[in-house]
This record gives C-alpha cells, structure tokens and sequence, in this order.
C-alpha cells in the first residue's frame, strides 16, 4: 500500500510526525506513552483505534480507579474437595475482556497501586493473572512542569503530578510527545476544528498496513541487522557521555524497533528505498525513556543519533576506528589522528572520503584534497576511490592552463600574489598556492581568499609531519 495516513484514518490531525512510529507500535503489540498537555488528544487515540477495529476498550482514570475497579470481586469457589479463586465482573471497569487499555494520568497514580500498573504494562498481567485479551496497551502523563523550565502557558498547570518511576518508563517501548494545538499548522487547526469523532475509514486498511510492516521486518533486520546493532550500541555509548544512561532492556529494546520502524516507512510510503538513517532518527526520537522528563534531553538525542549512525553505516570491523570517530567528531582533526595511527590504508582512505563529504566551509574541502594528495601519494597506498576524489580537485594545479581573467577579477589576481609573496616566498609550495588560487577563483565569491590559501599552507605542513 502507498501513501496510507495512519493517524488520519483515526480521525486524528497535526500527527503526521508519529505515523510510522504510530504503526510500528501496532505491529510490535509494544507498550506506548504519551507525553502532552489536556486537550491534546492523547486518550482519543485509544478511542478512535477501538472505534475503528471494533475492540473493546478500557479506558483508566489511574488517580481515581482502585484495584477492585480493574478486576472485580475475588470470590472463593469450591469444586470438590479444592477451592480456587475467581474473579467476577461488578463493572464496565474490569479489564479481563479488554483488548486495548488506556491508563490516564498514569503519573498521578498512588503509590500503592503504581506497583499494579507496572505487572499491567510490563508483564500483561493483573494480581498474577494474564489479560489473555489484551493487544494494545498506552498510557498517558501530563509534564510535571513546562519542559522548557520556563512559564509557558501552553504547558498549564498540573497539580499532584510527579515524574514516573524510572523503572516504569522503562517499560514503555515509544514515549511520545503529543502537540499541542497551538503549535501545529494553520491548516492542521483548521482540520481540527472541522474534524468529526467518526471516522470513516476503512478498517482493512489499517489492518493490511500492520500485517505489511510486520511482514516486511525480518527482510528490514536481515538487511540492516548489522548496522543497527553497531547503531545502539555506540549510541549508548555517546548518551553516557552526555549524560543521559540507558538499560542494557533499552538498548536491546532500540534494537528491536528500528527494524519495526523502518518497516512501517515502507509500509506507508511504497518506498523500499526509504533512507534508514531516517527511521532509525524517528525510533530514537520517540524511544527514550528520559523523553518523559522534566527536561528530556532532545539535543543530546540527535547529537548522539547522527554521530552514531555516521559509525554504523561504514559497517567497518576495527573497533578502534569507530571509537574515534566517535571522541574525535571534527573530520579534519580526525584525520589528523587517524595519520598518526597504525591504520591499514583501506581504513584511513574510509576516513578521506569522509572528511570530503562533510560540511566543510567553502575552500576548505578543496585545501584539504590538496594537501592530502600532495602529502599521500607517495607515501600511502589509498583506496581507488579515495584517490579519485583527492586526484579530482587536485590534477588541475598540476598542468599548465591558458587563463583569461575578466576585468574584475585582475584586481583579486594581485591579492593573491601578494599574499603569497609575502606570507610564502620561501615556501617549496609557493607555486601550488598561487596555482589554487587561481585554479578556483570562483570559490572567492563566499570565502576568503588569504583564509583558505592559509589552511591549504597549514594542512600540508600538517599531514607532511606525520608522513615524514
């Protein structure tokens, strides 16, 4: 199926954002909470999700319910010479028959029944016994207080509401944050306020896109299998290092869901070749059990996120390289070390190719293929592809041109040999400089001139110590 809009097939608008993480919840049966303010529709997804299969539900107000609410009357039964247990219905409160299970307000729970809602998510069970019903099962909290520490009058005001238990949270695969009406689109307000509380959807739809992710994610994990093992763990890694600890439970549960996730992009796009780096973003995004925090460490997340993926994805087997690449995040300094390594020149060329496909200022990409072509080529037996790019930028300078400035440019012409007159007359590499400078005119349009014949000065000199 293509382009398949899970959230609005639930009648619900402004959650584009979770529909694959949405899906991938579906497909796992995973225990999901959500994060938001009143009024935010966190309870109308449980709602619009039975409405539309048909389920039933229980929908759980955690401060105001009691055990005896959720199982009914235990009463002993005799039968024969034994006498067991069973349990009777008193209300539409009890849980036995409910296939999904929404626990409202979860961090306003009493301490004496927290420990209740923890078998329910954790384990799927309740007084010991399993809730053999049970498929779908969120929850939802309001923030203890505005996550920004700030005042924000959109956060509101919520009173008896703590932190859950750390154990708790952990339990739960997705934590996501829902949006409050003032932040989405102008066109997603509008969708909302004309929304109608019966969706017409078909629920075969629904049902054909979870049987389609969950169809699709051994092929995602037979795959990517590799890569994403190597992903969290080095994503941990660099959460400890910011200070944000995650479980061994979290990280074999990431693991786990990044396949579900990529999957489900698939799912609802029709497209196989949906990039990972994607999916993987959007599990952790909404897959850290910190997310539901005072002050979740979003940053921190995505900071750790592209630094990891950056390691996964060269699928490499030296370790060593990938913890530098991790401590050393500056692609030029890593280079830098990388030089002064016993690496195999496969391993080190992985590296140029790296540095040259990062976001370097302008000129600066350009200085360092010089000077690692100029410093290397004699000395390092690189990979054909990294000499292709060094040799790319770097050939030109080489061999004789027939230049013709336009009027404007004489006057930059001058700058150049000057600057090098003065600042490298003695240098052996005074005719590569001018040669660049010359070479690349156009790049002086946003950079400096003097900066970047100074960096290519500076690399050489660089990268000609550690290979002397």
């Amino acid at each position: 199926m293509e382009h398949f809009d899970l959230m609005k097939s639930l009648g619900l608008y402004g959650y584009d954002h979770i529909n694959s993480v949405m899906l991938a919840t579906l497909a796992m049966k995973a225990p999901t909470l959500f994060v938001g303010t009143h009024g935010t529709g966190k309870t109308m997804i449980a709602e619009s999700l039975a409405r539309l299969l048909d389920w039933s539900v229980r929908l759980i107000h955690v401060p105001t319910t009691g055990i005896d609410d959720l199982i009914g009357i235990v009463v002993p039964v005799k039968s024969g010479a034994d006498t067991h247990l069973e349990m009777f219905s008193i209300s539409e409160t009890d849980i036995w028959d409910a296939k999904i299970i929404l626990l409202d307000e979860l961090n306003r729970a009493a301490p004496v029944t927290i420990g209740k809602y923890f078998d329910m998510v954790n384990k799927r069970t309740l007084m010991g016994k399993p809730l053999t019903n049970l498929q779908f099962i969120f929850a939802t909290i309001n923030p203890p207080k505005s996550f920004d520490g700030n005042d924000d009058i959109t956060m509101g005001n919520f009173f008896g509401v703590f932190p859950l238990d750390s154990a708790m949270t952990d339990r739960f695969n997705f934590i996501i944050h829902v949006p409050d009406f003032s932040q989405m689109t102008f066109d997603e307000q509008i969708q909302i306020v004309n929304a109608s509380l019966d969706s017409s959807s078909n629920p075969d739809d629904l049902i054909t896109a979870i049987h389609t992710c969950e169809t699709l994610t051994p092929d995602v994990d037979d795959t990517f299998g590799d890569v994403i093992a190597m992903y969290v763990i080095y994503f941990a890694k660099l959460m400890l290092s910011a200070g944000v600890h995650l479980s061994g439970r979290r990280v074999n549960m990431l693991r786990r869901m990044i396949p579900y996730v990529h999957a489900a992009n698939i799912a609802l796009t029709g497209n196989h070749d949906y990039p990972l780096e994607q999916s993987v973003q959007e599990t952790v995004a909404n897959g850290i059990p910190q997310l539901a925090e005072e002050e979740p460490p979003v940053s921190q997340i995505m900071a750790a996120h592209k630094q990891a993926f950056e390691v996964a994805s060269l699928r490499l087997d030296s370790p060593e390289v990938c913890d530098l690449i991790i401590k050393v995040p500056d692609p030029i300094e890593r280079l830098t070390v990388a030089s002064q390594m016993d690496l195999r020149d496969e391993l080190y060329s992985i590296l140029i190719t790296r540095a040259l496909s990062s976001e370097l200022p302008t000129g600066k990409r350009e200085a360092l293929a010089v000077a690692l072509f100029v410093t290397h080529h004699q000395h390092r037996n690189l990979t054909s592809q990294a000499y292709e790019v060094l040799a790319n930028v770097t050939m030109p300078l080489f061999y004789p041109i027939q230049v013709t400035f336009k009027e404007q440019q004489a006057g930059l012409v001058k700058v150049i040999d000057d600057y090098i007159s003065k600042n490298y007359a003695e240098s052996p590499h005074r005719l590569l400089l001018r040669n660049f400078g010359l070479h690349y005119m156009e790049l002086w349009r946003e950079a400096n001139v003097r900066t970047t014949l100074n960096a290519l000065a500076k690399y050489i000199e660089k990268f000609q110590q550690v290979d002397a």
